[in-house]
């Protein structure tokens, strides 16, 4: 009781002016069988994947195009999350990840930005989450993937919370080209490291959904969830100030976290699946969230946070 009252309070919610975040535009995409995982920016476009069928979509000035991702249904993506590799291995790449918590989820599909009418590259990282539930030394069981962003050369993944297997998040840091070197990741933590990141409201868990790097400010966005009752979610969007030096931390904290509802009315209820950080000016930030709208597909918002 004295453990979850301490991570609380240390936790606690700050409040902001609604003047904070403001929407820029509010874009509907899909359809009711399309389900949202994950968005990315690229050069100012945005990326947007779903499942039912397995889809890229690609922000154009006309409308978006649309490249399958997977005809046959090989494998699931359906808790899938994106990191965006720029000047890496011969160019920008999209990396698409299963959750990792079974076999069909142990995959992941890349592509290349640059030209999205190449082939795709459909590879197994079994040998590299065996390896991450092995670095974990027992803090979790279980893989909940749920978000992915790269900051420089390192590739950041958040564990979310699994039902029945552990109620916290946990950041794993690898290398953005992990896919490509899966044989010579060693055993050891120097590899893969494993960081413990405790988001709660009250004694309520929050549930990491995405994460994105600003490098220009050393800042790692994330948003968050948590059930409210039903089907029904409040999101919440948060960051952890100057990422370097962190990284060797054991355990994260959020330096900010806000409900997103106290920023902008909109977004009450609304499920926020994924975060895309596109540019900066300032200390305001234009980013892409896109939420899932229920039986109405998806919704894709511009907005401008503006830092303290």
């Amino acid at each position: 009781m004295y453990k979850s009252l301490f991570l609380a309070f240390n936790l606690l919610l700050t409040k902001a002016s609604a003047q904070t975040l403001q929407i820029k535009n509010d874009t509907r995409i899909g359809h009711r069988s399309l389900y949202p995982y994950t968005v990315e920016v690229s050069t100012n476009t945005a990326y947007v994947v779903f499942d039912k069928p397995a889809i890229l979509g690609k922000e154009e000035p006309n409308g978006w195009n649309v490249y399958k991702l997977d005809t046959k249904r090989k494998f699931n993506i359906t808790a899938s999350a994106t990191a965006r590799i720029e000047g890496m291995n011969g160019g920008r790449k999209i990396i698409l990840l299963g959750s990792g918590k079974s076999g069909s989820h142990r995959k992941a599909i890349v592509r290349d930005l640059d030209d999205l009418t190449k082939g795709k590259e459909i590879i197994s990282t079994r040998k590299f989450f065996k390896k991450v539930l092995r670095n974990s030394k027992g803090q979790f069981r279980k893989l909940n993937i749920q978000a992915a962003t790269s900051a420089g050369k390192i590739l950041v993944l958040a564990n979310a919370p699994a039902y029945g297997a552990h109620k916290d998040n946990y950041i794993i840091l690898t290398g953005v080209d992990f896919y490509k070197q899966q044989d010579l990741l060693g055993p050891n933590i120097s590899d893969i490291r494993i960081r413990k990141f405790p988001l709660y409201e009250g004694t309520d868990a929050l549930a990491i959904t995405g994460f994105t790097y600003v490098p220009q400010k050393k800042l790692l966005l994330f948003t968050a969830i948590r059930k409210v009752s039903g089907l029904e979610t409040e999101s919440f969007i948060g960051w952890i100030s100057d990422f370097d030096s962190k990284i060797n931390d054991l355990q994260w904290k959020a330096d900010k976290i806000f409900p997103l509802p106290d920023l902008a009315p909109a977004f009450a209820y609304k499920r926020i699946e994924s975060i895309a950080f596109e540019s900066i000016n300032n200390n305001a930030l234009t980013m892409r969230l896109l939420a899932d709208d229920g039986k109405l597909g998806a919704r894709l918002y511009t907005v401008v946070l503006n830092l303290p």
